[in-house]
């Protein structure tokens, strides 16, 4: 269901605290006139979000084809409003067609200061909010995660095909922690071929830091990582969205499709489970079953 490209050439990192000093300021600071900035600091009634200077607008060159849009979904949140702010002004800043970036956010709740922050932080922004229901994973993520992975927004991935508009067919996703330090374009570049999804392939996580202590404690669980090399992936990836549900092209399978993919479904259910995983939500259309302009199906 993914496969990694050895040539991306997108670098992030998770240092970004000189970047932020680009635009976080203290509430205190004295506002500057600036060629492209307009006067003034930008401040919040909550004290719960960061105060930012306005940021510069970025233009795009001479060659570049205002038609050819590059889609980003990130989550919004209050609590990492600071790392959403240093991703999107890193991305715009080493982008050659910065206008050509539309961002989808996406978030729990409505947060009225996070939304006027984004508005008043990049006022020339192209960027949508959608609302994402966090009762659709409730009750469905492991207890042995630690708490900071626990949060339902940091599954809101797994829906950008149902949540994002009809006219969104690929995406690049973004964790609020990372940085760009190279043109995003780059990566919206890569040939997906027939594959749906393309992301680096991350081994050097400590994951004893991922799990409860209780995961650990059990003897059966703790295993789960033994004569392994555990890799993972998802803070960032291309990928194509897949809007058709499969309820409506499930029934033009032959018999033979349908055992194949049910031994498909099967191996990978298997190697979960091998993991130490289970999946609470196995349906048709959690399955990558979809319909080729040959109108044959094709699994991913």
């Amino acid at each position: 269901m993914a496969f990694w490209n050895n040539h991306l050439h997108l670098h992030f990192s998770l240092s970004f605290l000189g970047l932020l000093s680009l635009l976080l300021i203290s509430a205190t600071a004295t506002a500057t006139s600036t060629a492209g900035i307009r006067l003034g600091i930008i401040r919040k009634p909550s004290s719960d979000v960061p105060v930012f200077r306005e940021a510069p607008a970025f233009r795009n060159g001479d060659a570049c084809d205002r038609d050819e849009k590059i889609h980003v979904a990130m989550t919004l949140d209050s609590n990492y409003l600071r790392g959403t702010m240093a991703a999107v002004l890193s991305i715009l800043q080493h982008s050659t067609c910065p206008e050509n970036v539309e961002f989808h956010f996406l978030w729990a709740r409505y947060e009225p200061d996070v939304f006027s922050c984004i508005k008043s932080t990049f006022p020339y922004l192209k960027f949508k909010v959608y609302r994402f229901d966090a009762g659709r994973v409730r009750g469905k993520i492991s207890k042995s995660i630690r708490q900071a992975l626990d949060q339902p927004l940091n599954y809101a991935r797994i829906y950008l095909a149902e949540i994002l508009p009809a006219d969104v067919k690929r995406v690049i996703y973004l964790d609020s922690d990372l940085v760009v330090v190279d043109d995003v374009a780059e990566l919206w570049g890569v040939d997906l071929g027939e594959k749906v999804l393309a992301a680096p392939e991350y081994c050097h996580a400590n994951f004893t830091k991922y799990f409860t202590d209780p995961f650990w404690s059990d003897p059966e669980l703790a295993k789960t990582f033994d004569g392994r090399k555990p890799c993972s992936f998802g803070d960032v990836f291309l990928a194509k969205l897949i809007k058709q549900g499969v309820h409506n092209v499930v029934l033009k399978l032959s018999e033979k499709d349908v055992k194949e993919y049910l031994k498909m479904m099967l191996k990978g259910l298997s190697c979960i489970h091998g993991w130490g995983f289970v999946d609470a939500d196995l349906k048709p259309a959690n399955v990558l079953v979809f319909p080729q302009e040959d109108g044959k199906m094709k699994s991913n």
